[in-house]
C-alpha cells in the first residue's frame, strides 16, 4: 500500500494528476476495500457499520477513488482501538454524494489536524497496535478527490475519533 502511494504521488508530481471520470458504485468500491483490509479488521476485532444504499454512484476516476478508500479505511482501522467500530455512510445531497468514514479511535488534536490538512506538510503517527505509515496517504487522497471535482475534509477530537468527509459529484 505504501509503495503504491509513493508511485501514485510521484507520478502526480511529475505529470500532474490526470482524471478519467466514470460512474463508480460507492457501495461496491467500499466493499472491495473492506475485503482488502479483512485481516486487519479481524485482528482488531472491529465492527464495521455500513450505512449506504447499494445504488449510489459518483462520477470520478475509479482507480483514484480506490486508492482514497484504501488509505482512509486503512487509517480508520489503524487508529481504532481493539473491539472498536468503523462507521461508513453515504448520503445524496443536491447532486453530490457525501461519504463519511468515522472511527472511534484515538482522534487528533486541532493543531495536528491543521498540519494534516496543510497539503505541504507530511504528518506521520503510529497506530494503536504500532502500525506504521508514511504520511503520504491523506495528502494523496486529498489531491485525488480535489482533482475529481470533490472535497476532502476531516473532523476529529482526541479520545473520540476521526471522521473523513468526502464529497464527489453524483453520477
Amino acid at each position: 500500500k505504501s509503495f503504491e502511494n509513493i508511485l501514485f504521488w510521484s507520478k502526480s508530481q511529475m505529470q500532474g494528476i490526470s482524471v478519467n471520470p466514470v460512474a463508480v458504485n460507492v457501495h461496491r468500491a467500499i466493499k472491495e476495500v473492506l475485503a482488502f483490509h479483512q485481516q486487519s479488521i479481524r485482528a482488531k476485532q472491529l465492527a464495521i457499520d455500513l450505512q449506504l444504499a447499494e445504488t449510489l454512484q459518483v462520477r470520478c476516476d475509479a482507480n483514484q477513488l480506490q486508492v482514497v478508500f484504501r488509505n482512509v479505511i486503512s487509517n480508520a482501522i489503524k487508529f481504532s482501538h481493539k473491539e472498536g467500530a468503523v462507521h461508513i455512510s453515504a448520503t445524496r445531497e443536491e447532486g453530490s454524494i457525501y461519504i463519511r468514514i468515522r472511527d472511534e479511535g484515538v482522534g487528533i488534536e486541532e493543531k495536528e489536524l491543521r498540519k494534516i490538512l496543510n497539503r505541504n506538510i507530511q504528518f506521520t503517527r503510529i497506530g494503536t497496535t504500532n502500525e506504521k505509515g508514511t504520511g503520504l496517504g491523506l495528502i494523496l487522497s486529498r489531491k485525488f478527490i480535489q482533482a475529481n471535482r470533490g472535497t476532502f475534509d476531516m473532523e476529529s477530537a482526541p479520545g473520540v475519533g476521526t471522521t473523513i468527509i468526502i464529497c464527489l459529484p453524483e453520477a
